[in-house]
């Protein structure tokens, strides 16, 4: 009974509705860029990640999500934040980047394409005290991914992307 549209859509992306978004699409949202070289915070914490210059027409609000990555053809689990990294821009105004923490992997990715398919948005994006609590926040993020990714739901939408790499 629910009409589809490209409105409707982009509705729940942008108020961050993933779930019901891609319960509309084909294949998860996704978005594409380059690795670029960040501040190796993420290293320097522990949690190493590939950051992308998110387009300007990305439709997801700022926040951290789980997510698949596909890079050099091989599709990778892995958690995203997309945002301005608050607790390290010193209160300016940094630039947005989409920074993705893959699960398993100690690939390197710079200078390599890289598509984000967002599954599920697990919490906004917010400023810490310091690095020890964002540590603590990450690696919690990063064990309620761990357990999305063993569910049906999202075993069916690796295998549904698998397939359409290996089709194109």
């Amino acid at each position: 009974g629910l009409i589809v549209s490209s409105t409707l859509i982009r509705k729940y992306l942008s108020e961050g509705s993933i779930g019901k978004a891609n319960g509309l699409l084909y294949l998860p949202y996704s978005v594409e860029g380059k690795v670029t070289r960040g501040r190796k915070i993420g290293s320097a914490i522990g949690v190493p990640t590939a950051n992308i210059v998110p387009p300007s027409n990305i439709l997801v609000p700022d926040g951290i999500y789980a997510v698949y990555a596909l890079i050099g053809g091989a599709l990778k689990e892995g958690v995203a934040s997309l945002g301005n990294a608050p607790t390290f821009n010193n209160g300016g105004a940094a630039p947005r980047v989409l920074e993705v923490h893959l699960l398993n992997s100690s690939e390197n990715c710079y200078g390599r394409k890289m598509r984000v398919f967002f599954l599920s948005r697990l919490r906004n994006q917010r400023k810490f005290s310091g690095a020890a609590p964002l540590v603590g926040q990450i690696r919690s993020d990063i064990e309620k991914c761990k357990k999305l990714f063993l569910k049906s739901k999202y075993i069916g939408m690796y295998a549904k992307i698998k397939e359409v790499i290996r089709r194109n």
